[in-house]
C-alpha cells in the first residue's frame, strides 16, 4: 500500500462520516466517539530481495578498484586549457573537481577516450580505478603492461 492510498482511505472515511453526520438520524449530535482498526501490511517484494542479496553480496566481498598501471598515467600528454570561455560561454569544468578548466596555469589531460579533466585530479583518480569517471573506458593497469611486455 503506498502513502497515496492511505490519505485516500483516510479521506473517504472522512467523508463517510461528514456523511453520517449530516443525516437526519445523528444530526442532533455534534461529536461522534469513533474507534478507528488500523492493519499494516509489509509486503517483501521481489526489489527488496534484490536489494538484500545484493547488500549481502557486498558486505561479504572484499572489492578493491584496480589501479591504472603507473607507465599509461606517465604517458597521459598535459596541456594547457585552449582558451578562457568567452562572454556568455559557459567553461567545462572537470568532472571530478568540478572546477572550471579556463585558468590557463592548470594542465588538462584528453583522456584516451577524449575526456578532459584537470591533470592532478585524474592522476589521483587513475591511482584507485583504471577506469575513465564518465564513460569507464578502461585504462592499462599492471597486468595488461606486464602481459603486453612478456609477449
Amino acid at each position: 500500500m503506498a502513502v497515496s492510498d492511505i490519505h485516500i482511505s483516510i479521506d473517504k472515511a472522512a467523508l463517510y462520516l461528514r456523511q453520517v453526520l449530516a443525516s437526519d438520524k445523528y444530526s442532533h449530535l455534534t461529536k461522534i466517539p469513533i474507534c478507528l482498526g488500523l492493519q499494516i501490511e509489509i509486503w517483501r517484494t521481489e526489489e527488496g530481495e534484490l536489494a538484500a542479496a545484493l547488500q549481502e553480496s557486498i558486505n561479504s566481498t572484499d572489492f578493491r578498484a584496480i589501479p591504472a598501471a603507473q607507465e599509461a598515467i606517465n604517458m597521459l600528454e598535459k596541456m594547457k586549457p585552449d582558451k578562457s570561455p568567452s562572454k556568455g560561454e559557459v567553461a567545462e569544468s572537470c568532472s571530478i573537481c568540478f572546477e572550471e578548466m579556463k585558468m590557463l596555469e592548470v594542465e588538462v589531460v584528453h583522456m584516451p577516450c577524449e575526456h578532459v579533466f584537470h591533470y592532478d585530479c585524474i592522476v589521483r583518480w587513475l591511482n584507485t580505478s583504471h577506469s575513465c569517471p564518465l564513460c569507464r573506458f578502461p585504462m592499462p593497469t599492471t597486468a595488461h603492461v606486464s602481459q603486453s611486455k612478456t609477449i
